[in-house]
């Protein structure tokens, strides 16, 4: 089974499940998702977070999905990928207000839909938050600035998200 990885702004996450390692997360899993069976890395340190990320896969719309976990993360923070790459990946991410924990919610092209929940230790600021919706959204001098902090926050070759 080939491994996908997606470094976007947000979460970053390897579309790949937790095996044997307990991880700490507040939010509920989909009705129905099953963990994904994958040997690697489940936890990583960047731009000085240690991210902690279990993947699920399900058989249920993005849509459908991401209306059930807005419903379950209050104030949760929306940024919405779409990818015009090949894999052809749209990406939904619900971040805790808190910074804490996010879920990520993702469909490639010719694949299932996968749930990523993960956590952040330390905490997302809100200007972490901030930066990763600037990198998403439509606003070109925003996106810029965006850019530039993740250099200088994560260095120079970082542009893909915290």
């Amino acid at each position: 089974m080939k491994r996908l990885v997606f470094s976007i702004p947000g979460i970053c996450l390897a579309v790949a499940a937790l095996t044997g390692v307990a991880i700490a997360n507040t939010l509920p899993v989909y009705p129905g998702a099953t963990k994904m069976a994958y040997a690697g890395p489940t936890t990583f340190v960047r731009c000085g977070h240690k991210i902690s990320v279990v993947t699920y896969d399900s058989s249920a719309d993005v849509e459908s999905i991401g209306a059930w976990y807005s419903d379950r993360i209050p104030g949760g923070i929306h940024v919405r990928h779409n990818a015009t790459s090949t894999a052809a990946l749209t990406m939904t991410e619900i971040f805790e207000p808190d910074g804490v924990g996010a879920v990520a919610i993702s469909r490639a092209a010719g694949s299932g839909v996968h749930i990523g929940l993960g956590t952040y230790e330390p905490a997302l600021s809100p200007a972490d938050l901030q930066t990763m919706r600037a990198l998403m959204g439509s606003d070109s001098p925003a996106k810029q600035r965006a850019i530039a902090s993740m250099k200088a926050k994560c260095g120079p070759n970082r542009t893909g998200g915290i």
